[in-house]
């Protein structure tokens, strides 16, 4: 059988599809147990939500489909920011994960220099998506 092949307009057809559609009010949270990401096995319930004081889940709000410099079709989420208000509750994550707004499972990822500290109002964490095709996603962290 030869593959399906497709075109990066039928891509961005897809991408804005997708964008208006199940990625409608997507939210991204961190998660702080000990557990590498691997996408074909972890479910939700696996997951432990970031509780650290100040702590909430974030809406993504994606940019419009484009192509990217390396010729991959892709969205930008706007960056979120992440800050403890305080040390009353500290916790170190591993990594974040995003589910539709209904909390269904997306995608996600553990940091590769994590854990990363959320202990106090001087730590900070920065982040954004970037969502393509296949498994090419990521997501930028600045901590």
């Amino acid at each position: 059988m030869t593959p399906f092949l497709f075109n990066q307009v039928l891509e961005l057809l897809a991408l804005a599809d997708a964008l208006a559609g199940d990625f409608t009010g997507s939210l991204m949270k961190l998660y702080t147990n000990n557990l590498v990401f691997d996408p074909a096995t972890v479910v939700v319930g696996d997951l432990t939500e970031a509780t650290f004081t100040g702590y909430v889940s974030q809406t993504l709000v994606w940019g419009v489909p484009s192509v990217s410099d390396d010729n991959h079709v892709e969205s930008i989420s706007g960056q979120l920011t992440w800050r403890p208000t305080d040390a009353v509750t500290p916790e170190l994550v591993y990594g974040y994960y995003w589910t539709t707004l209904g909390g269904a499972l997306l995608g996600g990822g553990y940091f590769d220099e994590g854990p990363l500290p959320m202990q106090s109002a001087l730590d900070v964490m920065k982040t954004t998506l970037i969502f393509r095709f296949g498994n090419d996603g990521y997501c930028s962290v600045v901590s």
